[in-house]
This record gives structure tokens, C-alpha cells and sequence, in this order.
């Protein structure tokens, strides 16, 4: 899918400001198109290692969220908020767009901005603002014996969310609890950068998936059994279950870095 496919759908527009390029969603155009340039009428809700989050006001009664792209890990220091020859906001968009036209509970597509200086690629992507938590927010307000019910079938559907997405041909890239957002009552996908988007994911990269997953839940401390009740939503993958080699090396990695963190924090 390209972005003169998704031009063709009469949902978007193209806007040229010299090196920047905007597409945006027709309703509520100049919104967004304010809120991913000038930011002027943005609030900043948070700010990381991936990239600033600033809402705005999209319609009179529904707000965007516009996420400053931002390279993680050791290459941000030397590129920061920038990408090598490749355009990450406009490919994100796509898979945004095209996870959102399977169906799929994704916060609706509302824009995206990259500028070009030489090689290097900047920009940002807007989507409407989910009301809700992400999900280790919710799951932290659901630790009780009390919650056990609700949590039970929460991590049920995040599982069914999941074998869904695969079954639909996505393959998200850094699947953990802070790219699920919980709203109205119902899981949504968010952060599809670098997705693939396609046939249904083969045994292994299934795998990684739900490996990432479990390993995030284990990271922030969440209950064992969050991990049984997503997989008994998710299914046997096939009937070939999580490679042992593979679930075993996921295992070391986790190991190791929390040893590596347990040092820092003894320093």
C-alpha cells in the first residue's frame, strides 16, 4: 500500500510547505495541520525517549494526539529525532491506515509531516486521542484479588486482539503494554512503526511477538498468570506452540538485562 493508494480513498489531502509535506485527514484539516507544524494550539502530554506527545483540539467534540517521531537507543544520540534516508513517518502512516482498513482497533488516522534535509528524514504523525489508559496503566489499577475477574477477561481479549492482528497479516514491532491502550472498555493497538503489513506472520515472528509481550509484563512487575490468560485468548498458535529455542534465548535476554539494570542501580 502507497500513499497515492490511500490519496485515491478522497479521505486525505497533500499540503507542500518547501521541504515539509503534510497529508491530512479532510475533516478538521487545518487542526491538524496547525498541530503537526506550529504546535500552537498543542498541549504536551509527555515527553520520551521515542518522541514528545502533544494533543490538540481535532473537532468541536473529539481531540488529536500528535507524536513527534524519535529514533530510540544508542543512534539517538548521534541522529535524534532524525532517520537516514528512509521516511519512518510516512511509512507508519501506511501501516497505520492500512491496519485501521482491516478492521482493526487502532486510534483513527488523522495525519502525518516529514521534512527532508539531504538525507536525513523528520517528522510526526496525528491520530485521534484515545480516551483511556494504556494497558499497564490499567493493569496496575487492576493488582487486586478483587480485579482478578476483570483482569482475567482484559488479557483474554488483549490475546484475541493479537491472534487477530496476525491473522490479518500485521506483525507489530515492539509489541508490550504501553503500545495497548485501553478505551472504553476495549484494547486498542497503537506505535505502528516499522509494522509489516501483509500475509499472515510465520511461526517464529508470532512468537517474537508474544515473547516481547511477556517479557513487558514481566519488566513491570505484572502478575504471571496476565501472560496465561493473554495466551488462553490468543490460542496454541497453530497447534505448534512457542519454539523452545526461541522462548529459552527470550529468557536469557530478559535475564541479562535485568542483571544489567540491577547493577546501575547499585551504583
Amino acid at each position: 500500500m502507497e500513499l497515492p493508494e490511500i490519496l485515491a480513498s478522497d479521505e486525505f489531502e497533500t499540503r507542500d510547505l518547501g521541504r515539509m509535506r503534510l497529508v491530512v485527514r479532510r475533516d478538521g484539516a487545518d487542526a491538524i495541520a496547525q498541530a503537526l507544524t506550529t504546535a500552537e494550539n498543542c498541549t504536551t502530554i509527555q515527553r520520551g525517549e521515542r518522541g514528545a506527545l502533544r494533543s490538540f483540539p481535532w473537532t468541536h467534540d473529539r481531540d488529536g494526539l500528535v507524536r513527534v517521531c524519535h529514533r530510540g537507543g544508542l543512534v539517538s544520540h548521534l541522529l535524534g529525532s532524525h532517520y537516514l534516508f528512509i521516511n519512518r513517518p510516512g511509512l507508519e502512516f501506511v501501516a497505520h491506515w492500512w491496519t485501521e482498513q482491516l478492521g482493526l482497533p487502532v486510534p483513527r488516522l488523522l495525519g502525518v509531516l516529514w521534512e527532508r534535509r539531504g538525507p536525513l528524514v523528520s517528522g510526526a504523525l496525528a491520530t485521534e486521542l484515545l480516551k483511556g489508559s494504556d494497558l499497564l496503566g490499567w493493569l496496575q489499577a487492576h493488582v487486586s484479588s478483587e480485579s482478578n475477574g476483570e483482569r482475567t477477561c482484559m488479557m483474554r481479549s488483549v490475546g484475541l486482539l493479537v491472534r487477530d492482528m496476525h491473522w490479518r497479516g500485521v506483525w507489530h514491532a515492539d509489541l508490550q503494554v504501553k503500545n495497548i491502550v485501553v478505551a472504553q472498555g476495549l484494547p486498542h493497538l497503537i506505535d505502528l512503526d516499522r509494522a509489516d503489513i501483509g500475509a499472515m506472520p510465520s511461526v517464529i515472528e508470532c512468537s517474537r511477538n508474544l515473547l516481547r509481550f511477556r517479557r513487558s509484563l514481566e519488566k513491570n512487575g505484572l502478575p504471571r498468570d496476565c501472560f496465561e490468560d493473554f495466551m488462553a485468548g490468543y490460542g496454541d498458535l497453530g497447534g505448534t506452540g512457542i519454539p523452545e529455542w526461541l522462548d529459552r534465548l527470550y529468557q536469557l535476554k530478559g535475564s541479562l538485562s535485568t542483571g544489567i539494570r540491577g547493577r546501575k542501580a547499585g551504583t
